[in-house]
């Protein structure tokens, strides 16, 4: 292996899950295709929601800070060649910097698979997944594009853990400053609490599921 792709390879970049450069691990068919069964299972087994865009939708997919100041760059130019546009963004079933985009045109601005995958992709969605559902898309699947989603049990219970830890953070806050912390680590600190409680309710619900 050549020196470059040594350095290639040990940059922070690649390592990081949420960088636009991250290694992904890909799951295909036997016959070596990308499809969307596979993620559809995988809905039915984590108890997610699925949803599928609209004729007149894009879902755009954002994986990082880096690709959002992508999208918010491009969306000007979408508004003035493309049409006018209903925007709603949410966090990511994982949470942020990941970001679900779901961009709603008018009724008689209705796109084709292609022109879905195409906007998407140059609006900062994760490019392997616009390739990927590219490749789908010739393959015939049905569901080229689709988002997967907390259910609304699981973002209210969400919301109501992050409610109490702010709110707990909150009483603490004076010791905490007093420690010299800034708010960006009490911040983090609280994301950190809220993914292990998360994990730890994700895994007693795949045990209960195998019972």
């Amino acid at each position: 292996m050549s020196i470059e792709n040594d350095v290639l390879l040990n940059d922070e970049d690649y390592n990081d899950p949420h960088s636009d450069l991250a290694f992904k691990e890909l799951e295909y068919d036997p016959e070596g295709n990308p499809n969307s069964a596979r993620a559809i299972h995988l809905a039915a087994d984590g108890g997610l929601e699925v949803k599928y865009p609209a004729p007149q939708q894009l879902f755009i997919d954002i994986d990082n800070d880096h690709s959002f100041k992508l999208y918010q760059r491009q969306v000007d130019i979408l508004r003035k060649y493309v049409g006018f546009f209903n925007e709603e963004i949410a966090p990511s079933r994982n949470g942020l910097p990941g970001r679900h985009i779901t961009l709603t045109f008018r009724p008689f601005c209705k796109f084709t698979e292609t022109q879905r995958i195409a906007l998407q992709a140059c609006m900062g969605s994760d490019r392997v997944r616009e390739l990927l559902s590219y490749v789908q898309n010739e393959n015939g699947d049905p569901h080229p594009t689709l988002f997967l989603e907390k259910s609304q049990s699981q973002a209210a219970l969400q919301k109501q853990v992050e409610q109490k830890l702010l709110a707990s953070a909150s009483e603490e806050r004076p010791n905490i400053t007093k420690h010299g912390m800034k708010a960006k680590s009490i911040k983090s600190i609280i994301r950190r609490k809220i993914d292990l409680w998360l994990e730890t309710i994700d895994k007693k619900e795949q045990y209960n599921g195998k019972e």
